[in-house]
């Protein structure tokens, strides 16, 4: 089995910014030795959208600089990310013998900065413990913000206010510290990452709904 060099990373990116860049991906097995992929190799890469609609995507099989060819060398096309969430590049090897091998490609997150709910950027500078995958982090925010906003009072606010990315926060925070205490609520696959949602913690729903002091009659 092949993997992608597990120090490759993509992004993250936000919503509109232009698909345009030369994406080098080295692969090895799974041992941590490199591999070399075969001379008559042809790649086809997709870039996959949230939606898992896809662009097809120029690519190559170069060498590494040591005589292995083992470096997946990708030109996507240029188009802007119209969608936010986790984005994928899939890539199959057509050999001129006919056969096709899927080899894995790399998750990367696309998120829309002007919601005015915490950015991966903004997220991590409050979180220094916040796990390092920028797709495992993205999806825990958007648990925590849909987490949030269905607890959130009608009528609702046109832009989160302060209490509200607070609690998205520590919702966020907290799915993460319980998920680590129970594994099985976590799970990363060949073609999707679910986080399981836990309950909120009455003391974020406080954040969310502040509780107004009653007067007391003498």
């Amino acid at each position: 089995m092949i993997i992608p060099d597990p120090d490759t990373s993509v992004g993250p990116f936000t919503v509109d910014d232009v698909a345009a860049w030369d994406l080098l991906v080295p692969y090895e097995t799974v041992d941590g030795s490199p591999v070399s992929l075969p001379a008559d190799d042809v790649p086809t890469t997709l870039l996959v959208d949230p939606s898992g609609a896809s662009v097809p995507a120029v690519s190559s099989i170069v060498d590494d600089g040591s005589g292995t060819r083992n470096v997946l060398s990708i030109t996507f096309p240029g188009a802007a990310f119209e969608h936010a969430g986790e984005w994928t590049f899939s890539t199959a090897l057509a050999s001129t013998d006919g056969s096709v091998v899927g080899i894995p490609g790399l998750r990367f997150a696309v998120e829309d900065v002007s919601s005015g709910w915490l950015t991966i950027a903004q997220i991590r500078q409050e979180w220094r413990d916040a796990p390092s995958s920028d797709v495992v982090l993205l999806r825990l925010l958007e648990i925590a913000r849909s987490q949030v906003d269905a607890y959130t009072p009608e009528p609702k606010p046109a832009r989160p206010t302060p209490n509200l990315v607070g609690a998205q926060r520590e919702q966020a925070r907290d799915v993460w510290n319980q998920t680590k205490t129970d594994p099985a609520s976590i799970g990363i696959g060949d073609d999707v990452l679910t986080i399981r949602p836990f309950p909120m913690s009455p003391w974020i729903k406080d954040m969310i709904r502040p509780k107004t002091a009653k007067p007391v009659i003498a």
